[in-house]
């Protein structure tokens, strides 16, 4: 191994053990209790090193939901790779997301507490971290849209809105459902203690049995 491989190598491991020290920290103390300074010290390195592979903590942090962004991708086109029906590959997604939340407070926490846009910092210039982040978003949205699609395709669903405008619509009500358990802003008229497992599986039944069954057509206008 070359000394350009070895150091580029070197740099890959610690720019890693940054991430798993700042992960550590953010599933142990929630995302408002940890400084770039207690990352420096998790990681044992100096804080002028840690800014040396992230300019801020919300790159870092941007970089950690990327990380877990190419789990979630990975998994949702395996879902849109099988030959499964269109109807059961969305639940499928829906599964995929759950199960990566449960397996990642970070994650958990940052899809249904954090304001997005205060990580992204939309008044910066996007460093390589937020651009590779908006291209997974956008390949986020197309797997599920290529879905869509395949059951329009197929004549399992009939829509009465544009595919992408569905798409928007799913997602929507998987990210709604998620902020309001976890905030604890569940409406106080009495209903039964609802699981998050369950609760987006049943939205996504309901949306998906929605897109069964064709538009009714509007009445036409007389003069």
């Amino acid at each position: 191994m070359g000394v350009q491989e070895r150091r580029a190598k070197e740099r890959e491991l610690r720019r890693s053990a940054i991430l798993d020290a700042a992960k550590a920290l953010y599933e142990q103390y929630g995302i408002d209790g940890v400084s770039m300074d207690r990352i420096a010290h998790e990681a044992e390195l100096a804080k002028g090193t840690i800014y040396l592979y992230f300019k801020s903590r919300e790159e870092l942090m941007m970089a950690l939901i990327a990380g877990e962004m190419d789990h979630l991708l990975q998994a949702l086109e395996r879902v849109a790779a099988s030959k499964r029906a269109p109807r059961q590959q969305l639940l499928d997604a829906v599964k995929a997301f759950y199960e990566l939340s449960q397996g990642s407070q970070f994650f958990y926490r940052v899809i249904s507490q954090v304001n997005i846009t205060h990580v992204v910092g939309k008044d910066h210039a996007p460093s390589a971290v937020a651009e590779h982040f908006a291209q997974q978003n956008d390949r986020m949205f197309k797997v599920i849209l290529g879905i869509i699609e395949r059951g329009v395709e197929r004549g399992d669903f009939h829509l009465a809105h544009p595919a992408p405008y569905v798409v928007a619509q799913m997602m929507l009500c998987i990210k709604g459902a998620m902020v309001i358990l976890a905030n604890d802003m569940m409406p106080p008229f009495p209903i039964p203690k609802l699981q998050l497992d369950t609760l987006l599986t049943d939205i996504a039944s309901l949306l998906i049995r929605g897109l069964e069954h064709a538009p009714a057509s509007r009445p036409s206008k007389t003069t």
